[in-house]
């Protein structure tokens, strides 16, 4: 129930930011690994966080 566990989100706008969010900290994290090991790769990461940014990935699309 999440009456009782506050850390949840309430609403669908608070899921689709908090997915967003995780999307956006994922691809980062994705750029840096591929900055430091296979920099010719860093076009794919670097999409992901063009599309979170301008909302070109819809959350369903998962």
């Amino acid at each position: 129930n999440s009456e009782k566990a506050e850390f949840l989100p309430k609403t669908s706008d608070e899921t689709e930011f908090l997915l967003s969010f995780y999307m956006l900290e994922k691809a980062i994290y994705e750029l840096n690994y591929e900055l430091n090991n296979r920099p010719g790769w860093i076009i794919i990461p670097a999409k992901g966080i063009w599309q979170i940014m301008t909302k070109k990935v819809e959350i369903t699309q998962i």
